[in-house]
């Protein structure tokens, strides 16, 4: 059945239509076509230069998937409506189809024409079929170091029945029915395989929330060791170029459990057995093979301007993750967990006490201790934090160092008493002539002249 459409503008009267529509589709039971103008849209992007009206666009929708009609793509204009003037452009019309439509053409396709004098472009429906001829077979030789595959090759050319007069057409129907059970066997390996990673990957995600909610013990951390170490493996390092082996080392970063590294410092045997794990894997080797290196593990981890490969060390990642949190509080912000470390180890949070105690097992005492376990081996994180003036609108002036190696409340407090406004930012302040418009009172004698001057 064809339905030919030429849906109103008013939204109850399209509601009304595609009540109409459905319940005729719904008695029906062949192949069906719905198709020109419906006057309505899908999605905001199927219209240019109008308003999208997402209420209207969700009826429809709701339509089309009560009515279990499909749209069929159309390639060629985006757009099949456009005014004279070519300012407001939609897709319009369209061809909406029953699933028997497809069983009878599954090789349907449509292509939005040139438009002509109409404010309609044509649409151009077929059904073409295009045959490139026999699909390839490809053998890659990973296949021959796969368990079962020698047995297999073996067992099917023996025991294949084929028997012919002719020696070359009994090798032809040999190989050809070698090929067939070759292809398979790998999809089965192949589906095999896509099974295992997923129940692996469901593994790591529930051992994941375990170490969120913190409750992850020694075990689930092994665990966790031995899913990614099995993933590893799945994807069979050797049949994958150097490339492709940094690519999926560097992903091993991106799945490591941040939120702790960023406040935890890893164990230096954690660190050290996963950098090992991910370097066999670069090397090609599997679990307890060991494989010449003709370059160090850390070489291979600096950035490729130091002549590396950009992998990433999983210790540089917990270090960096660690410093952000000093680079927050040096940054003075008005965060309540600020306020707390102030409470807690005075000022600046301990981070310039050399001799503040490191025995606490507090996350904050443990980010300094490795901060400063850097500087002594000559890595000082804290000479690198320097904020830059700029225009001084994003630095207090009062609270924050931008002048000397104190805030200016410290050097001035008479001063910084007498401000209305103790919030105030640099740039409104360094471009002041006369101080007394922000000031409560004059400055008197004394203490307060002298931070006048």
């Amino acid at each position: 059945m064809w339905i030919a459409v030429y849906a109103p503008q008013a939204l109850s009267c399209k509601i009304a239509l595609w009540s109409t529509l459905a319940n005729l589709i719904t008695k029906w039971d062949g192949v069906l076509v719905a198709m020109r103008d419906f006057n309505e849209v899908r999605e905001a992007g199927e219209r240019f230069g109008s308003f999208f009206n997402d209420r209207q666009a969700d009826i429809f929708n709701s339509f089309i998937s009560n009515a279990s009609l499909i749209d069929v793509p159309l390639g060629g204009y985006k757009f099949t409506w456009t005014d004279k003037w070519g300012s407001k452009m939609s897709k319009l019309d369209r061809f909406l189809v029953s699933e028997s439509f497809y069983d009878t053409f599954p090789n349907i396709s449509g292509v939005i024409l040139e438009k002509g004098s109409p404010d309609h472009r044509p649409i151009l429906i077929k059904d073409h079929v295009v045959d490139f001829g026999p699909t390839p077979f490809r053998f890659f030789h990973s296949w021959l170091e796969l368990e079962g595959f020698h047995s297999l090759v073996v067992d099917t050319w023996n025991n294949d029945g084929i028997v012919e007069e002719n020696g070359l057409i009994s090798f032809k129907k040999k190989l050809q029915n070698l090929k067939c059970v070759i292809r398979e066997w790998n999809s089965s390996k192949r589906s095999e395989s896509l099974i295992l990673r997923k129940d692996y990957l469901s593994r790591l995600s529930s051992i994941d929330i375990k170490i969120d909610q913190g409750l992850a013990n020694e075990m689930d951390f092994s665990n966790r060791r031995d899913s990614i170490r099995i993933l590893g493996e799945l994807d069979n390092p050797r049949l994958l170029s150097a490339g492709g082996r940094v690519t999926l080392l560097k992903s091993v970063l991106g799945s490591l459990p941040l939120y702790f590294m960023s406040i935890y410092m890893a164990p230096v045997s954690i660190c050290n057995k996963l950098e090992s794990m991910r370097n066999q894997f670069f090397l090609g080797g599997e679990s307890g093979e060991k494989k010449m290196s003709w370059v160090t593990w850390k070489k291979c981890l600096v950035s490729k301007k130091m002549g590396g490969l950009g992998i990433g060390s999983i210790f540089a990642l917990n270090i960096g993750l660690l410093f952000k949190w000093l680079w927050r509080f040096l940054r003075n912000s008005s965060d309540l967990w600020i306020k707390v470390i102030k409470d807690l180890y005075g000022e600046y949070g301990g981070i310039f006490n050399d001799s503040m105690q490191r025995l606490s097992l507090s996350p904050w005492s443990g980010i300094l201790s490795s901060v400063k376990s850097l500087k002594d081996k000559g890595i000082d994180l804290l000479s690198l934090c320097i904020r830059k003036l700029g225009n001084g609108i994003s630095i207090r002036f009062w609270d924050e160092i931008w002048c000397g190696n104190s805030p200016l409340k410290n050097l001035f407090p008479r001063i910084y008493m007498l401000d209305n406004d103790r919030g105030c930012n640099v740039a409104s302040r360094v471009s002041l002539q006369d101080w007394s418009y922000v000031l409560r009172r004059t400055v008197r004698g004394g203490a307060e002249r002298v931070g006048d001057r």
